[in-house]
Formats: structure tokens, sequence, C-alpha cells
């Protein structure tokens, strides 16, 4: 049925004259409060844009240089990731269509309508922004459309929510600029965009949903979203567009699309799943009913009939039951809408959506656990739950911001474990806050800026029987986290030598100690960390034929 489908849907488009779409250029620029250039440039490129706005899309990123800027810290992390993409490392710099990079007094009305001459093989982007009821949050849904057959890897989705225009009473920087245009408040989902096919057939669509819980916002009114195609290869920009409150129209009568797996950790030891199915309605008729099929490895398929209400878009998350599999090393679960409101769906691309997860790693009797906090302590939680879904260790929230939090967990029986942390602002842990779950020199999951929640499964498993060496246990390194030195104490029982060495976490070793000589007794000596960048790493002691490595944090 799918195959007849496809094949009448690809003819129907035939009959259509799809080809080449008029380009609305891209234009970016890096920028800063307190840069004199900048304050001098900016008035007369901000105009030249302003009367293109109908053959333009502009978004700002804000640096960290050469001074304090308020829209840079309210955003580090992306404006950074942006800046350094381009490779942009003095301000004002423009981008045009990713492909100029220059200064935006080189930015001409001929330039702009030479790259806008340039015809697109996509449409102009569709998108529609929408603010929660109680305002706190914008739903996002961009909808990148081919004019024409597409066979091109390194295709990005890019989003972002910008606002339109700030004004402060007086300059928050040093270069006496006050209004500051199109600045970029959060990128959707983040930096790297959506990754989008590579190979497309004229007509054919891919709508990119996204939510964002506002932060740092100045006017909530002045909140748009900018969209744009771009090649992550060539940094060449294929297409862009500007956000409405007016829904898009929709192009089909009924349009199910499955467009996301949650709870399905990346690494996996269960055996099972209870995966939920984000399902969004893109087309004129509501969602009333769908049958849902899906399984893990190609293996036996299973059913769900789901019976609701979605609306044109509108997002339902649907919890469907347990799968059980064998976990393999690597594992793919995919789910499929067989039916859409009792028939066929009438674009049937967007039904099916694959979710990949590996086995998840085995450590044995205890795991460690790091959080260096960030300002809002208060908002950071995290558990391990058994295989039951039994609470075993858990800890926060906190009180002490940017303190640091280190654990050992010991487990009691061996199980299937998961742990999760949650930061309940929704942003995760902000620079320079991290965390980082591991077992010795084994990562099991670390990250910061993780959103709502970050989780992942491992086996845990207790070795009874296998006695800790009482000279691993007289092994004692303090401070840690530690800043310029740290003090190192051990046992030896008999005449030995003794090499200390800190590596990185990519294995290269980055302080070192002479070999020491000693007798047997107890030692003490000191590791001079002055020169250390802060980070996580491993201090390696061996003694004789004995090996330990410990994990530590520096911090400046």
């Amino acid at each position: 049925m799918k195959k007849q489908f496809l094949l009448l849907f690809f003819l129907a488009l035939a009959i259509f004259s799809y080809a080449q779409a008029d380009r609305r250029v891209m234009v970016e620029e890096a920028t800063n409060a307190s840069c004199g250039p900048c304050a001098s440039q900016n008035p007369a490129f901000d105009a030249l844009l302003q009367q293109n706005a109908n053959i333009v899309t502009v978004l700002k990123y804000h640096a960290s240089w050469p001074g304090y800027d308020p829209m840079y810290n309210h955003n580090q992390s992306e404006n950074d990731a942006r800046i350094g993409y381009y490779g942009i490392n003095s301000v004002p710099r423009a981008i045009v269509g990713g492909v100029f990079n220059g200064a935006p007094s080189g930015v001409t009305q001929s330039m702009l309508n030479s790259y806008a001459a340039v015809p697109s093989p996509f449409e102009e982007i569709d998108i529609y922004q929408q603010l929660s009821d109680n305002q706190d949050s914008l739903f996002v849904f961009m909808r990148v459309r081919a004019a024409q057959n597409i066979s091109e890897t390194g295709l990005r989705g890019m989003c972002a929510v910008v606002e339109k225009e700030i004004n402060f009473t007086s300059p928050p920087g040093s270069n006496g600029e006050r209004d500051f245009l199109d600045v970029m408040k959060k990128m959707l989902p983040n930096a790297s965009g959506t990754q989008l096919q590579s190979n497309w057939q004229a007509g054919e669509y891919n709508i990119i949903a996204q939510a964002w819980e506002l932060e740092n916002v100045y006017d909530i009114n002045q909140l748009g979203v900018v969209g744009f195609v771009q090649n992550n290869n060539s940094k060449a920009i294929h297409q862009s567009g500007v956000s409405s409150t007016v829904p898009f129209d929709p192009l089909f009568p009924t349009d199910a699309a499955a467009i996301g797996i949650s709870n399905v950790t990346a690494k996996h030891c269960s055996g099972y799943l209870l995966p939920q199915l984000a399902v969004a309605s893109y087309g004129t008729n509501d969602i009333s009913s769908l049958e849902i099929r899906y399984n893990v490895n190609d293996g036996p398929e299973q059913s769900y009939s789901w019976n609701g209400s979605v609306g044109y878009l509108k997002i339902r998350q649907i919890e469907l039951p347990q799968i059980n599999f064998e976990v393999l090393d690597q594992n793919v679960l995919t789910i499929y809408l067989a039916s859409v409101n009792g028939g066929d769906d009438d674009y049937q691309i967007n039904d099916t959506i694959l979710k990949s997860f590996a086995k998840a790693p085995v450590v044995e009797d205890d795991v460690s656990l790091m959080i260096k906090l960030d300002s809002h302590p208060e908002e950071i939680t995290w558990e391990i739950t058994n295989d039951a879904g039994q609470v075993v260790f858990s800890g926060g929230p906190y009180s002490t911001p940017n303190g640091f939090i280190s654990e050992v967990l010991e487990f009691e029986t061996s199980d299937c474990y998961r742990f999760t942390i949650y930061d309940a602002a929704g942003n995760g842990l902000q620079t320079p806050g991290f965390f980082n779950l591991f077992k010795g020199t084994q990562p099991i999951l670390s990250g910061s800026a993780f959103g709502s929640m970050a989780t992942v499964q491992f086996s845990g498993e207790v070795n009874v029987g296998i006695a800790v060496q009482p000279w691993q246990s007289e092994v004692r390194i303090y401070p840690n986290p530690a800043t310029d030195a740290m003090q190192i104490s051990f046992v030896t029982s008999q005449p030995a030598a003794v090499r200390i060495r800190l590596m990185n976490q990519t294995g290269q070793v980055v302080q070192h100690l002479s070999p020491l000589h000693l007798e047997a007794g107890s030692h003490q000596t000191a590791l001079n960390l002055t020169g250390v960048q802060a980070g996580i790493y491993f201090l390696h002691l061996n003694i004789e034929e004995r090996n330990i490595a410990k994990k530590i944090v520096v911090l400046k």
C-alpha cells in the first residue's frame, strides 16, 4: 500500500510546476556592545538591511570581546559556537549567504541583489511561532520544502529565536550603542541545528518542531524566529525565512507525523522499552485515531491502537506498551504509523521514525558522581533507580551556588541501573557547571547544558569475594577538587619505586613527578597544579607492579 502511495504521490507532484525558488538572503553578524567599530558601522548596516526586509533574513550574534556585553552573557555557548563556526576573530563581522565573510561596511545593495538573484533549490521557509498560554514558553514550527529534486549531503535546518529590537536607556557596553536589532536569544534545538535528509523530491517537506522556555528576554513582544537551510560542509545557505504568528497553510488533508521518541536512553541494559512517541498533525483534518507499529532490531512487531484528538500544528505524546528484546551491542527501535483515522495517511514520508541506542557499559561494585554546580544549585536533583524502578541513590536540591558535589555510590546487588539528573529550569548546568558519572577511568555519562534532564542506563555488577587491596584504600588525594596543588599520601609495604602522572581525558600526560625511590612506610608528596588548566583529570600512581587511577578535578 505504501509503495503504491509513494508512486501516486510523486506522479501527482510531477503535474505541478516545481522549479528553483526565489532566494531570501541570510545575513548574519558578529558584534559586541563594547566594540567601537561596531558602533560606527552598525547604523548604516542596519539601515541597509531594513531597506531590504523583503529579501533578507537577519540574525546577530554577540561576542565576548572586546568588552562587556549582556547579550553575550545571556547565551554564551551558542554565541561562541556560531562565531567559532565561521572562524570569526574580530568584530564587527558580517556573513552573507554563509559565503561572504567581511566587514559590514563591505555589504552593499548590489551584493544583496546578486545573492537574491541566485535561485534556491528550496522554497522560502515557513515559520509559525506561538507563545504558551502563560507566556513562559515559545513553540515553533519551521517548514522546509524542496522546490526541485535535490541530492546534497550536509544539510542542516537552522532555527533561532531573536529579540527583534532591544533598547537600553543607557549604553550597556562601552561603545555608546543603546539600540540592538535581531539579537540571537536561543538556537533551536542548539547551535548545530537539525540534520536534514540528503535526498529530496520536488514538493517534499520536513517540519521541524521546537519549544523554548523563555529566558533573559527584555520584551516578550519583540520575540521572533528566523530559520535557514545551511550546508554544513560548505557553509553555504540555500534559503531562509522569518516567522509569523499566523499558522502556515497545510498541504494535505491528513498528515500525521512521527516526530520524536523519548524514554529511550542512549545506552541500555534492561531488555525492555516503554517508548513514548511524539505525534504531530500537519494536515487540515484533526487526527482522531492511529495504528502504531514498532519493533526493535527488526524483531517481532508490536501494534498499538490509539484514539484521541490532535489538531493542526499540535503535538501529542503517546506512551506505548512495553516491548521486550535481546540487547545487542547496537540496537534500533523502529516506529511507524500504519494507519491514520482508519485509513492511509496522505503524506507518508514522515510516518516512520528510528531511534538508535547501544548496549550499556558494565561497571563493578561502585561508581563516582561529580557535579560542579552553577549559580542555581536549587534547580539540580538526581537519582539512580534499579530495574524495578526503586530509587537506590538520590541527591539535591542543593544550596551552595557554584559548589562541588562528589559522591561514591556503592551498589549492593547486581542489576540494570538508571541514572537521571534533572534541572527544574530546563537549561541544565550553565558554564562552568558540569556533571560526570564514571567508574575509575571509564566514563558513563557527562554533560553541562543538558536541558531539563539527562539519563543513562548501566549494568552494575557486584563481585562477591574480591576484596579491595589494602594498599589501594591507603591512597589518599586531597583536596579534590584542587586549584594550585594537591597532596598525595600512600603507604608502601616494602621498598618501592613510585611513579606519579597526571593525565587528561585523552590520555596525554600534563604533569608528572620524577620517579620516587622509597623505603617501606607512609609517604606524602605534593603535585603542583599551577600551570594546569581547569578540567577533569586522572591521577595515575604506579607502585612497582601495582597501579591505581583516581579521578580529580582542577578548578581555577
